[in-house]
């Protein structure tokens, strides 16, 4: 994505592992004296949590957003996703 670029300069306020599939885990990351919420999946919480792994964080200029690595996903591509399975599934339905 254009305008994204690594971090390294963050420092994380509090992790918030989930041990339930209903809610997420989140990370506070302060990165240009902001404190921003990341979403993260619980076993990337866990793993950071426990110090096993450092955290790639990425920060989104024009829409002044952080995010884990490989784990943003642009609006239209989810909107996109929900309108092919609506079709498909009416497709499929229509032929029985």
């Amino acid at each position: 994505m254009k305008n994204t670029q690594p971090i390294n300069n963050y420092k994380i306020c509090a992790i918030r592992c989930s041990y339930s599939y209903k809610i997420s885990s989140h990370i506070d990351i302060f990165f240009n004296d902001k404190i921003y919420n990341v979403e993260v999946s619980k076993g990337i919480c866990l793993n950071i949590e426990k110090g096993n792994i450092k955290p790639k964080f990425y920060y989104m200029k024009e829409k002044d957003l952080i995010f884990y690595e490989n784990q943003y996903i642009p609006f239209p591509y989810i909107y996109l996703t929900y309108i092919l399975s609506i079709f498909f599934t009416f497709i499929r339905f229509h032929h029985l």
